[in-house]
């Protein structure tokens, strides 16, 4: 990315996602409204870019056995619960954490 650019959007401080001003940087909101004032070639160019970097750290994460999907929805035709484990149980609230198997069928049409 060119000086222009990088001026453009506030410095090359980022701040966090709390909005906080950076020591000499833009808060996030600022940084946005400015990438929206940047020509669309610059935009595409910067989203290209985050976008590359962003692939790049998921596939090494995912290599190194470190990469954590999140949630997800599980598609089936038929989910059944097979077991229900309490594994731990809080000392203080009593609270439990359960370890449960589930039995997944899915039908692949050709």
């Amino acid at each position: 990315m060119d000086e222009a650019a990088g001026a453009a959007m506030g410095g090359d401080e980022s701040t966090a996602a709390t909005g906080a001003k950076a020591k000499g940087g833009a808060t996030v909101k600022q940084f946005l409204t400015r990438l929206l004032g940047l020509r669309v070639e610059l935009q595409q160019l910067v989203f290209a870019t985050f976008q590359a970097t962003l692939d790049a750290l998921i596939a090494s994460a995912i290599k190194e056995g470190k990469y954590d999907a999140g949630v997800g929805d599980i598609v089936a035709t038929s989910i059944g619960k097979t077991s229900d484990e309490v594994v731990w149980t809080d000392p203080v609230s009593r609270s439990v954490t359960r370890l449960i198997m589930l039995e997944v069928i899915s039908r692949i049409y050709a």
